[in-house]
């Protein structure tokens, strides 16, 4: 099992807009080997998540909190492999992955979701409900996101051959290592901005 967020710097004083600091998505990841088949499933938990329950603790007690009390409509579990390798997957309230040669971002910020929602681009997600090796009974978890799809693009290489992609607030950073020329590989820098070019660096 492993727990990432994104590392906070410091707040720049040289842009207008940055990732609020309070703006945090924790990422547990657990892998499983059932079967000779490795069995995977992520957990998106937001800080306020976590922060609305300790609110409710009084100082000096000592107390747990049950799945039902804050794991239903405070976080979201889905079947996905994020990259062992890369730690910056996350960024603010955004994940991103490489899935079936495309990347796509989950983005957890609750205030974009209810004006895309009120704008009527988006509706009521339904819960995910998994049913998995770790626990006895179905899981439901209902945090709402938004989902975007970015095509990798064409750059005269095979897409499949990005596995591992990189986030922070401006870029996706897909990388790629050639299994068929040594020392051959690639880091492509795609803006999340539309209007700008992307960047090849190759090493």
């Amino acid at each position: 099992m492993i727990i990432r967020c994104d590392p906070v710097s410091g707040r720049p004083h040289s842009v207008p807009f940055s990732t609020s600091q309070a703006d945090r998505l924790y990422v547990v990841h657990c892998d499983s080997v059932i079967a000779n088949t490795i069995q995977s499933l992520v957990l998106f938990v937001p800080l306020s998540t976590f922060l609305a329950q300790i609110d409710t603790v009084r100082i000096g007690e000592s107390t747990s909190f049950t799945w039902a009390e804050w794991g239903g409509k405070g976080t979201r579990m889905l079947h996905l492999r994020p990259s062992p390798t890369w730690i910056t997957f996350v960024h603010g309230m955004k994940f991103a992955i490489v899935w079936k040669q495309q990347i796509k971002i989950f983005d957890f910020n609750q205030l974009a979701f209810k004006r895309d929602q009120l704008h009527g681009q988006l509706k009521n997600q339904p819960r995910s409900i998994l049913y998995n090796w770790l626990f006895s009974e179905p899981i439901a978890s209902s945090l709402d996101c938004r989902v975007h799809t970015t095509l990798i693009p064409d750059i005269g290489v095979d897409p499949s051959l990005f596995q591992s992609v990189l986030l922070t607030e401006d870029n996706l950073i897909a990388i790629s290592v050639c299994p068929y020329v040594c020392r051959l590989g690639f880091v492509l820098m795609i803006p999340q901005s539309a209007n700008d070019d992307c960047v090849i660096f190759t090493f």
